[in-house]
């Protein structure tokens, strides 16, 4: 018996196992949603708790003067490195 004909004979039993059924392919975006929601939910609570920071982007080089976007209209700020 050649190899590919083994695989054809003893392949077929398991390919209905091996495909996904409609409700097995929803599934893990069902679990992706519900996760989502998770997450939503926690955030919510930390913006509610006042602990939430959100991130400023840096625009320009790094260095003694910086720009960053998400802060009083992107001026540019000081910063101060200690020895």
């Amino acid at each position: 018996m050649f190899p590919g004909n083994a695989v054809r004979l003893f392949g077929a039993p398991f390919r209905s196992v091996l495909q996904p059924c409609a409700a097995n392919a929803r599934r893990p975006y069902a679990a992706v949603a519900q996760a989502l929601s998770v997450l939503e939910n926690e955030l919510d609570t930390i913006r509610a708790a006042g602990t939430w920071k959100g991130e400023r982007v840096i625009t320009s080089k790094q260095g003694p003067h910086i720009n960053v976007d998400g802060s009083r209209g992107g001026e540019q700020h000081s910063v101060w490195r200690t020895a």
